[in-house]
């Protein structure tokens, strides 16, 4: 597999759930050695930074400008989250932090690719359904990152239509990528007590997200169409657990990807 003056990056066969053909990685001199854990956590920490941060902002340096005004009909008394990342000052860093994870969430998903490709083939569950089951994990998983992006450039301020669009879209795609995570990890198997706090706590957050979405769906309605008292205020504050419901999903990436990655030098010049 090793050729003369070439680099390659593999994952050590020792500590991962799946292997790599060739030979042993004690052959090759390392050159970078890190957990599986520690990227999902590097990659987790951008966004929680962003919301942190948009948030701090909002409460204190711009406070006058996001609670206590009317809007249409009514007087908001919490401002929704796409409000406060529509600002100069909390654009400017919720659009570096949340674009800076983005690749790091492509790997992590790579990750869990060839996780649960080498855990359906241990298991013999290697049928239609789990390959198509995989497949959406994928490409929901794609697209949840992809409208996350464009919600995140395409703020109220350019065009609230579209952001509204992208927002619907995100949620969705996040859904569809939750349902077959799940999916997956029944049909894989969920092995050892960290794996199953994990699939637990994503089974809970999963339902949970549903009935939130649905209740927020409701109230931006009936602000809308009715202009029913404190509705706004409702759909905010069921936005801000949207948002910590994805977050917390997320973060099950520490538990469920427990290994140790290796980028090894396989010759004597790259």
């Amino acid at each position: 597999m090793s050729t003369t003056n070439s680099c390659r990056s593999l994952i050590d066969r020792r500590q991962s759930p799946f292997s790599v053909p060739g030979p042993s990685l004690t052959a090759f001199k390392p050159l970078l050695s890190f957990t599986a854990s520690s990227l999902n956590m590097v990659s987790l920490f951008f966004p929680v930074a962003a919301t942190v941060i948009a948030a701090a902002f909002a409460v204190t340096v711009d406070r006058h400008r996001l609670f206590d005004y009317y809007w249409v009909c009514e007087k908001v008394l919490l401002p929704s989250f796409s409000r406060m990342i529509n600002l100069p000052l909390e654009r400017t860093f919720w659009n570096l932090l949340i674009l800076a994870h983005v690749p790091l969430r492509v790997l992590s998903l790579f990750l869990y690719y060839v996780k649960f490709s080498s855990s359906a083939s241990s298991a013999r569950a290697s049928t239609l359904l789990t390959s198509v089951t995989l497949l959406l994990f994928i490409v929901a998983g794609a697209f949840d990152l992809t409208f996350l992006s464009l919600l995140t450039v395409v703020g109220e301020r350019e065009s609230g239509f579209l952001h509204m669009v992208f927002f619907i879209c995100f949620i969705l795609s996040t859904e569809a990528f939750m349902a077959a995570h799940l999916l997956l990890s029944i049909r894989c198997g969920v092995k050892g007590r960290k794996e199953t706090v994990s699939f637990r706590l994503r089974l809970f957050l999963f339902f949970a997200l549903i009935i939130t979405v649905a209740l927020l769906t409701t109230a931006f309605s009936l602000f809308q169409g009715y202009c029913v008292p404190y509705s706004y205020s409702t759909f905010a504050g069921l936005e801000y657990c949207t948002i910590a419901m994805i977050l917390m999903y997320h973060s099950t990436a520490l538990l469920d990807l427990d290994f140790r990655l290796n980028v090894v030098y396989t010759g004597k010049e790259c």
